[in-house]
């Protein structure tokens, strides 16, 4: 192909396939402020469950996204093993600025 050529059934697989490997895990309201002291100032962080992160091949430290209905938002991950797996805890602010509730879907993309 010289790149000018679309296959539809391709684009369509190769977008599910995307869409599949998304890391979407449920909103959990936490009214803790979910941050942490930075080199400068206070950073927003993102507490996963180890097998989430492992899932997604994400580790503790790493930059991420939390990407709502609104604005996304960059987080730094934190491992927690108390945190439920499958979810995610927002708090306040955050849930503010991305749009979601309790139970919401939200995209953690890795940065």
């Amino acid at each position: 192909r010289d790149g000018r050529d679309v296959d539809p059934a391709l684009t369509a697989a190769l977008r599910e396939r995307l869409a599949a490997e998304r890391l979407v895990l449920a909103v959990v309201e936490t009214e803790r402020e979910l941050c942490a002291p930075g080199a400068v100032s206070r950073r927003r962080v993102c507490p996963l469950h180890p097998a989430d992160a492992a899932r997604a091949g994400l580790r503790e430290g790493d930059i991420v996204e939390l990407v709502g209905a609104r604005s996304p938002l960059r987080a730094w991950v934190v491992l927690d093993g108390t945190a439920g797996a499958g979810t995610v805890p927002v708090d306040p602010l955050a849930r503010g600025v991305l749009g979601v509730a309790a139970g919401t879907p939200l995209h953690v993309r890795r940065l």
